[in-house]
């Protein structure tokens, strides 16, 4: 939730819940307009009067960053799919730069503004400077996108496969290793704007071919889950191709409390396939020495990253 308080009293004026966490601070442009960006992937423009919405611009990942403001009221705001977003004061893409393809690609880091352009700081240890208008220079640039919305359908309904790291794929088809438990995401988009989905529990289905029983464990939130090999492993020691289905019904509309939703009404069905190609392994000892007494060696895990993902998580 957004929340404005009374500075006389304390009292709460409004509030506006959006559909996930908000870690970013708020920003507001020079007509009092609050900015703030949400962990649902949406940036919102808000009435400062009554939290009403004047404009969303949606992403595909959650955006952690604080959003910078420059003296024109442009948005400068990093995001979880590794791109610098520039959004004009009305809501409109001015241009938005991808900085990182790679797994570690969250630009949590709120972006710092120079005399000639833009700093922001990547997951993957990059920092990385961006000229104010590199992106709308003649001399055209892969990575970036002026066409001035959100990238994005009107209206689909995608469950994708996820990765370790969080970003969900379009493709249907991926690498994957013998024991790898398989996340996927809900994203939904209804009318030009993001919806609040989530999966229905009582009607999510998942078949493997080759057969493999399977344990599916559905998110507490709903919007994801993850599929494991009750075996271990989804392929014999060669590996090979493995499709799985995966197919349900979606809910929307939901029952709130705070960041806790329920019910919902049916919004639609989903059903798609996925090819997936599993890596051979050697099938030897575990490389890792696990110790059977006293004083023999043993391994040790070492865990260096603090804020794990979801999925992952």
């Amino acid at each position: 939730f957004v929340r404005a308080y009374a500075t006389e009293d304390g009292r709460e004026v409004w509030s506006r819940g959006v559909r996930d966490h908000v870690y970013a601070s708020a920003g507001v442009l020079s007509d009092g307009t609050i900015v703030q960006p949400a962990a649902d992937g949406t940036v919102y423009a808000l009435r400062p009067e009554d939290g009403s919405v004047v404009w969303s611009f949606d992403t595909r990942e959650p955006i952690r960053s604080s959003p910078a403001i420059d003296g024109q009221d442009r948005i400068y705001v990093g995001s979880g799919e590794g791109r610098l977003f520039v959004i004009e004061p009305d809501g409109r893409l001015r241009w938005s730069m991808r900085l990182i393809d790679e797994d570690r690609d969250d630009l949590n880091a709120s972006p710092a503004l120079g005399p000639r352009g833009v700093v922001v700081a990547g997951e993957n240890g990059g920092v990385f400077f961006v000229p104010y208008d590199y992106c709308l220079r003649p001399a055209a640039d892969a990575r970036c996108d002026t066409s001035g919305g959100e990238d994005l359908p009107d209206d689909s309904v995608l469950v994708g496969l996820t990765t370790r790291f969080g970003r969900v794929l379009d493709a249907s088809s991926a690498m994957v290793e013998a024991n790898d438990p398989l996340s996927f995401s809900l994203f939904v988009r209804e009318g030009g704007d993001t919806a609040l989905a989530f999966f229905d529990v009582d009607d999510l289905r998942v078949t493997v071919e080759p057969n493999v029983a399977t344990v599916v464990d559905v998110s507490g939130d709903r919007r994801f889950f993850t599929v494991f090999p009750e075996s271990g492993a989804w392929a014999e020691a060669a590996g090979g191709p493995v499709v799985v289905r995966v197919e349900g019904r979606y809910l929307v509309n939901p029952e709130r409390q705070g960041l806790r939703f329920t019910g919902g009404t049916e919004g639609g069905r989903f059903d798609r396939r996925f090819e997936l190609d599993v890596r051979a392994r050697d099938g030897g000892a575990l490389s890792l020495p696990f110790p059977d007494a006293p004083g023999e060696p043993s391994a040790v895990f070492e865990l260096s990253r603090i804020a794990a993902p979801l999925p992952t998580i």
